[in-house]
């Protein structure tokens, strides 16, 4: 009966997947090109993701652009030693497998900036829209549980992220000529999900009827933000994101004929499928005369709130990474930008039972702007190349005493707990020591680089 309640849970879920791309690489290309370091100087639409406030700094304008990413990064497996398989490894319906070459993704930029009412109030919407859609659905265990599944590691921050829909609207005054605020939603769907099953026979699981009830639901995080210029040369930008989580959750309710006396059997769903943690940025730029630009930027997230795909505490660690970037003319109406960053992660050491995979990051970015006029319209065209490099790492599980596995034990843990005596199953020998079937024992390693690439053009009315 559960396997056919986890089964009938699965195949009932259809919803949407959503995350953060903006978040790893900036929005829109002149973002990337300086790998995010905006928030003092956020001008145009995608002010309403790096800092609402800069949208008093935006003239009216719409921005389309097409960004697409390369993912090259790996999880290598240590081979598995015998005598550490716990009984039936073998028949799991995947291999232990490496996972390489994962898939990259594309999608639209869209933004729009106006100023209703007087040039002192401005209004923003940024978003990005992968070309796959918006219904997907990925999610994995990160311990022994995903042997019955792929029996494979996943990268825990870097999978979902990159392949999702962002949405963003904002609301900005200037207050006063050298301060503005602003306000702003971040927007993601999720769905609960009611999958009503009756179940023919309770040893033959394909004869079912499954009915499904579907309804969208919407997860939304404060954004909030100031920028200050406290003289000509000198910004300063101060932003912030309360923590946002998409969850899918629901349950499916079987009923198997001839076993009545039983009644309904429920099986609950809790899935989470992205999580963006509270950030607040300060950002500082200098822009001297004749547009040259320096930009200084940290960003503190708040990732000890984190929970996984099935909305369990990752246990990891709050973490503060940097970013630079410069701007520079080269050309009566063109720019020139390069950035750095540093992202360290905030998965700790995995030598127990999870297996989180995540590595410290260093980005570079550049690109270029040029400013047009085409029948008579201004335009602005933007290109962006951004390259971060995953930290190669080698991870080993710890060896000592085992615990059995049970719920909230962190360690790497014992599947077959050990026998005093022999059953109809099981011999004693066979359950002495460690019995894992986690993809993550004894070991891996884990790296790569990802690279993203973006055109927006910018058209002022």
């Amino acid at each position: 009966m559960r396997r056919l309640a986890l089964t009938l849970a699965a195949t009932a879920l259809a919803g949407p997947a959503h995350a953060n791309l903006f978040d790893v690489f900036g929005a829109g290309a002149r973002s990337q090109a300086m790998a995010g370091a905006v928030a003092a100087l956020a001008g145009d639409a995608m002010a309403a993701f790096h800092n609402p406030a800069g949208l008093t700094e935006s003239p009216s304008a719409f921005i389309v652009g097409v960004t697409g990413l390369f993912n090259r990064t790996s999880i290598l497996l240590t081979p598995r030693p015998l005598g550490y398989d716990p009984k039936g490894y073998g028949a799991n319906p995947s291999a232990r497998a490496d996972t390489v070459e994962p898939p990259g993704t594309a999608g639209a930029l869209l933004g729009l900036s106006a100023h209703p009412f007087s040039e002192d109030l401005a209004v923003g919407v940024a978003a990005f829209v992968p070309f796959e859609g918006f219904a997907s659905l990925n999610t994995h265990f990160a311990d022994e549980r995903e042997q019955a599944f792929s029996n494979r590691l996943h990268y825990e921050l870097l999978g979902e992220r990159l392949e999702s829909e962002v949405i963003t609207f904002a609301l900005a005054w200037r207050l006063r000529s050298w301060l503005s605020m602003g306000l702003g939603l971040m927007i993601l769907p999720g769905a609960k999900v009611t999958a009503p099953v009756y179940a023919r026979s309770a040893t033959d699981l394909t004869q079912v009827d499954i009915n499904a009830r579907v309804g969208t639901e919407f997860s939304r995080a404060l954004t909030a933000g100031l920028q200050v210029q406290p003289f000509e040369q000198l910004r300063v930008g101060v932003a912030f994101q309360d923590e946002v989580r998409t969850r899918i959750h629901g349950r499916s309710e079987v009923q198997v004929r001839g076993d009545e006396e039983q009644g309904v059997v429920f099986q609950e769903l809790d899935l989470v499928t992205a999580f963006s943690p509270l950030r607040a940025t300060l950002g500082v730029a200098w822009v001297a005369e004749g547009g040259f630009t320096a930009s200084l930027e940290g960003t503190y997230r708040a990732w000890s709130r984190y929970t996984d795909n099935h909305n369990e505490s990752g246990g990891f660690d709050d973490t503060v990474d940097a970013k630079a970037a410069l701007e520079w003319p080269v050309g009566e109406r063109t720019f020139a930008r390069a950035g750095v960053s540093f992202t360290p992660s905030p998965v700790p050491t995995q030598t127990g039972r999870t297996s989180y995979v995540d590595n410290d990051r260093v980005g570079f970015g550049f690109g270029a702007g040029r400013d047009l006029q085409v029948f008579g319209q201004d335009l602005t065209l933007d290109i962006a190349f951004q390259v971060q490099a995953l930290l190669t790492e080698e991870t080993r599980k710890a060896r000592g005493a085992y615990p059995d596995c049970a719920p909230g034990v962190r360690a790497l843990c014992d599947e077959s707990p050990d026998l005093a005596e022999d059953t109809p199953l099981l011999s004693a020998a066979e359950t002495r020591g460690l019995q894992t079937g986690s993809p993550g024992f004894p070991g891996y390693t884990h790296g790569g680089y990802l690279v993203a690439a973006s055109v927006d053009l910018r058209w002022r009315f």
